[in-house]
């Protein structure tokens, strides 16, 4: 049985975080032992790993960004006691603390997760330059670095990551549990006050500048000049100031009347289901979670031209420019003008393109021929 150590910033409810858990939900306890090592606080996501006798959760309470010598003294301790056979870090911060306590501890395998393609880090400021920067120095020293989608693969190797140690693995989704529902389609919708023949308009995704919201807005502001009979969901929380500057966009803009904002919420599927239309207008992407979860619940996506989204779309979709509200829109008139057997024809297409590529068995399969191969 061999030891797997999984590193992580936090289990709050997000892409990357998700798909940490649906992966170790996924994994054979008879043949794996399973670590989970979170830095602050667990998050939601906790929640659906303490079900599981073979998992192991264990905070080590970082006081902060500069915690770092006791941090690395305690987590050098842990893996000392633990002796995992590999280590796999998640993100810019375990990644680098974790290969730091990782050699230290002299764990024999240990593999980075970056999953991002194309990003100005400048808009996360200077520490988050620094500490990317520091990867591509450090990275000499990893095992492999899986990465979640071919476009994040030729970004780093370009920016100096060494290219033989990149492998890519797309992420998976459980199509068991993303999947068409009409019954909770009728249910949200009653929930959330959106009428039969009203089209629902949804974009999912933590409230940050790299989503472009923006453009969503600006978008939807057209669209209700030409529709009357829409709605707009907006799912995500994040940076109080940034959603204090996408409130007042969306004053101006006189859109209250037709948007929902929601808080994240445990019932994805059950979103996505009451959706007509999901939109990622994000700057930057790896893999979109959300765009295969909403394909997977035969809900039509329209997605900027970033990270893999062209690839994981494929026909069943509509590709955009990035920050372009009226390429946005025009994609928006297409999926409502459709004739009725296009569209149901087009939504089954959306879910076998995800059950065909994306399963996450898949996904499973190939990490774990990864760590079998060391």
């Amino acid at each position: 049985m061999k030891n797997i150590f999984f590193l992580i910033r936090s289990l709050h409810i997000g892409g990357a975080e998700r798909q940490l858990v649906n992966l170790i939900k996924s994994l054979d306890y008879e043949s794996f032992k399973i670590y989970v090592a979170y830095f602050y606080d667990g998050g939601a996501l906790e929640v659906d790993l303490k079900n599981y006798s073979n998992v192991y959760i264990i905070n080590l309470n970082k006081k902060g960004r500069w915690d770092l010598f006791g941090f690395i003294l305690r987590l050098v301790k842990i893996l000392n006691r633990i002796k995992p056979d590999v280590l796999y870090t998640w993100l810019n911060g375990p990644n680098i603390l974790g290969l730091i306590c990782g050699k230290i501890s002299g764990v024999p395998y240990i593999i980075w997760g970056i999953r991002y393609s194309n990003i100005d880090l400048k808009i996360y400021g200077l520490f988050a330059q620094f500490t990317y920067w520091l990867q591509i120095k450090l990275s000499r020293f990893i095992d492999r670095i899986i990465v979640n989608s071919f476009a994040g693969a030729t970004y780093h190797k370009t920016r100096g990551f060494p290219g033989e140690k990149i492998q890519v693995i797309q992420n998976g989704i459980d199509t068991s549990y993303f999947k068409p529902m009409p019954d909770e389609r009728k249910k949200v919708r009653k929930e959330l006050g959106i009428e039969k023949n009203e089209v629902a308009i949804g974009i999912v995704g933590r409230l940050d500048p790299v989503k472009d919201h923006q453009t969503f807005f600006q978008a939807a502001y057209r669209f209700c000049e030409k529709y009357s009979g829409c709605k707009f969901i907006c799912i995500g929380s994040g940076n109080k100031e940034y959603k204090d500057k996408l409130f007042q966009l969306v004053n101006n803009l006189k859109l209250n009347d037709k948007l929902i904002w929601l808080e994240n919420r445990d019932d994805m599927p059950s979103i996505y289901n009451a959706l007509d239309i999901l939109t990622s207008t994000s700057l930057s992407e790896g893999f979109s979670n959300v765009i295969a979860e909403a394909m997977a619940c035969q809900v039509l996506c329209v997605a900027t031209d970033v990270g893999d989204s062209r690839v994981i779309l494929g026909n069943s979709g509509y590709i955009i420019p990035k920050q372009d509200p009226n390429k946005l829109l025009n994609a928006w008139e297409k999926i409502i003008n459709l004739h009725y057997v296009d569209l149901n024809n087009l939504k089954k297409a959306a879910r076998e393109r995800i059950i065909n590529y994306y399963e996450l068995k898949r996904y499973r399969d190939l990490f774990i021929k990864v760590i079998n191969l060391h």
